[in-house]
């Protein structure tokens, strides 16, 4: 062994000088003792005292830089640090290892993207699409009010910090919703955490590890009050058409009404139709629901039955179909407003058996009572769950239409509810010619 120095000066690193035989000639251990390295000591040979210096140089300045950078630490910064570091070293990871791999994913490329910079992004899209006519007003508007009540509700806070604690405090405050309107806010808020991540805003969703149990904390369960589907009976259906058809001139709704309940027309749709759509005059009467109202833009030509062609025949053809038509998406949410003034207009909504007046009042009752009135019926007559499917322009399977409304009425309830006509009146019927 030849000459031991200190380099650099004041480090505790030795260069020593080795003597490897006349043949081979001198080389240069750097040792570095584990108070400079942080861990064991380290041995390291050179064929040059100029690689060794560099070495130890090198070492030195990253010692020095990381005793620097110690002091700025807090003791509990230094306290963590303490406590976590053997769990990496027997892992196998250095701490700039681990960092690198957690920064990444918790500041993506835009790490400081907010939730209302996201919101504001998602709808604009939507905009477009809706004025490309790819999407409905309606969807619009229920999506824009969704997600304006979850900015407002969680508050300005950016996407990397939406955890699971933060999900389950913004479902508090829709709590006393309706579970069918928590769902749909599940929905739309795991959607867009969804699009955060394809966008690379974030790298994970915070919805992807939720558990049945962490749903059912958000949205509550289903009970059987929510799955609950109200009808009419015969008695009622043809009580609802006879008050329509006496303050047609008033409400202008019995088309709306009678397309409704015989046809499976949904709502929206009704209060687009125009007579070009009503084809009373072929063989076989139906209706054209076409790309322009149809939900989803899935056209289908649903048929009219006997009773409703006698309905409808009552009708001024000189007159639009739907006093709505012009006002777009927001003509179904303007005849059911019409309706709901209309059935508490007649009296009779307080005493009619099962139909309390609150259910008017409630979306999921008042709005599809017509609707689940024709598919009851619909199926009990046919006893073909797939085509009643196709006149409602479901795309759910037959085993839902089975099982939701095939106990709602007695067998042969069907065939007297499409037996429902006017009276023959004469004062009531008015004359018109067979086309418009």
């Amino acid at each position: 062994m030849g000459e031991t120095v200190e380099y650099p000066n004041r480090s505790g690193i030795k260069i020593r000088t080795r003597l490897n035989g006349s043949s081979y000639g001198e080389s240069y251990q750097v040792d570095i003792p584990s108070g400079v390295s942080g861990s064991k000591r380290i041995r390291k040979q050179f064929p040059n005292l100029v690689k060794a210096k560099a070495y130890a140089e090198t070492v030195w300045q990253n010692t020095k830089r990381v005793g620097r950078g110690l002091k700025n630490l807090t003791d509990q910064e230094i306290a963590e640090y303490s406590l976590f570091a053997p769990k990496l070293r027997n892992a196998g990871y250095s701490l700039g290892e681990a960092l690198e791999f957690a920064l990444s994913r918790m500041r993506p490329k835009d790490a400081r993207k907010s939730l209302s910079e996201l919101v504001r992004e998602l709808l604009e899209g939507q905009k477009e699409d809706l004025d490309a006519e790819q999407i409905s007003y309606n969807y619009y508007e229920d999506s824009r009010k969704r997600k304006t009540f979850l900015l407002n509700h969680i508050g300005e806070i950016e996407l990397s910090d939406i955890t699971r604690d933060v999900i389950f405090e913004f479902f508090k405050c829709v709590k006393k919703t309706c579970y069918s309107n928590k769902r749909n806010y599940f929905r739309h808020f795991t959607a867009l955490m969804k699009y955060a991540v394809n966008e690379g805003y974030i790298l994970s969703n915070p919805f992807a590890e939720f558990t049945d149990a962490d749903k059912k904390r958000c949205i509550g369960r289903k009970t059987a009050k929510d799955s609950e589907v109200h009808i009419f009976t015969v008695t009622e259906a043809r009580e609802l058409l006879e008050d329509a058809f006496k303050y047609q001139e008033q409400y202008h709704l019995l088309g709306n009404f009678v397309v409704r309940l015989f046809c499976g027309i949904r709502a929206r749709e009704a209060s687009l139709l125009t007579w070009d759509d009503i084809r009373m005059d072929d063989d076989d009467p139906y209706i054209s629901v076409s790309a322009r109202i149809a939900k989803g833009r899935f056209q289908r030509n649903p048929d009219i039955p006997p009773n409703a062609v006698k309905w409808l025949s009552l009708l001024d053809k000189t007159k639009p179909f739907s006093l709505s038509a012009d006002k777009g998406d927001k003509a179904g949410q303007h005849y059911d407003n019409l309706w709901k003034g209309f059935c508490l207009a007649t009296g009779r909504w307080e005493y009619k058996k099962g139909i309390k007046r609150r259910s008017i009042h409630s979306n999921l009752v008042g709005r599809n009572l017509l609707r689940h009135s024709f598919a009851t019926y619909h199926y009990d007559c046919h006893g073909e769950a797939l085509r009643t499917a196709a006149q409602m322009g479901h795309k759910q399977s037959d085993d839902l239409l089975f099982s939701t409304y095939r106990s709602l009425v007695r067998k042969g309830e069907g065939k007297k509810y499409f037996n429902i006509a006017p009276k023959p009146s004469a004062s009531k019927i008015i004359k018109m010619p067979r086309t418009a």
